[in-house]
Parts: C-alpha cells; sequence; structure tokens
C-alpha cells in the first residue's frame, strides 16, 4: 500500500455562463419587490465577484463596504478575503431592504420563509406512499398478502 499512487482524476474545467444566459437569467428576476432585487443582488455578485455560493449565503451586513465598493467574505479554511463588487449589485437590493420585514437581520441573503425541510422520497408504489418503507407493511383489506413477518 506504501508504494500505491492515487489515480490521476482528468481536470474538468467549469461551465462559464454566457451573456445570453446570464441576460435570461436576470430578467427572471426583474421587480421592485424586495425579493427580486435581492436575487439580482446575489446573481449580480456571484458574477461579479466569483465567490462561491457558501461565501454568499454566509454573508452578513457587516461584511458589505459600499464605500471602498468590497465585500468581505470568509474562504475556504475561514480565511477571510475581500471581493471587489460592481456598481449595481447592492444598491437596490439595501434600499429595498430598508422597508422589509426581516431588515433588521444580520444576514445579506436573507429569504422570507423559513429553511425548506428536507422531505422523505416518495415510495414508488403508491399502496405504500407515506407509510415508512422500511417499517411492516400491511396488506390491503382483501387482498392475500400477509404482514411480512
Amino acid at each position: 500500500m506504501e508504494r500505491m499512487k492515487p489515480p490521476q482524476l482528468p481536470e474538468q474545467p467549469v461551465e462559464v455562463v454566457g451573456p445570453e444566459h446570464l441576460a435570461r437569467l436576470l430578467k427572471t428576476c426583474e421587480g421592485r419587490d424586495f425579493t427580486s432585487r435581492r436575487d439580482t443582488a446575489i446573481i449580480l455578485l456571484l458574477v461579479d465577484t466569483g465567490m462561491r455560493r457558501a461565501e454568499c449565503v454566509s454573508m452578513t451586513l457587516e461584511d458589505i463596504d459600499l464605500d471602498q465598493r468590497i465585500v468581505w467574505v470568509l474562504g475556504k479554511g475561514r480565511r477571510p478575503r475581500a471581493l471587489p463588487i460592481g456598481p449595481q449589485a447592492l444598491d437596490r437590493s439595501l434600499r429595498a431592504r430598508e422597508g422589509h420585514r426581516l431588515a433588521h437581520l444580520p444576514q445579506f441573503a436573507r429569504g422570507d420563509r423559513r429553511p425548506a425541510r428536507r422531505r422523505r422520497r416518495a415510495h414508488p408504489d403508491p399502496k405504500i406512499h407515506g407509510q415508512q418503507a422500511c417499517g411492516s407493511i400491511r396488506a390491503e383489506p382483501g387482498s392475500d398478502q400477509g404482514e411480512p413477518g
């Protein structure tokens, strides 16, 4: 085992979002409400800075320096790094946030709803759906199948 080398894996380049795809993506966020402007700001932040999703989600309002046009994020290894932001990335979103009911919370990418709970996958058999798949399964009344023992 000491002489074994790890397998060589080819590096696969990350797909780049094209201008037409980005325009369509931003078009879905058109609107003057808080959610539309927040979503636009998140997309522009990701595109302008190259920040990771986890960095964007963990970003707070204290991490934003509008005077220097910089966002501070904690990167891999919990190392802080400064990312320059574009002129329109956050302005509208921060203005729309002022009147929002959750404006007092420190998270920048705050959603309107609670985090989604993880749902159990439905069993492929409609008779079993809603029951625990690994528990005992009772047969339908009138069928000739008994309970598994």
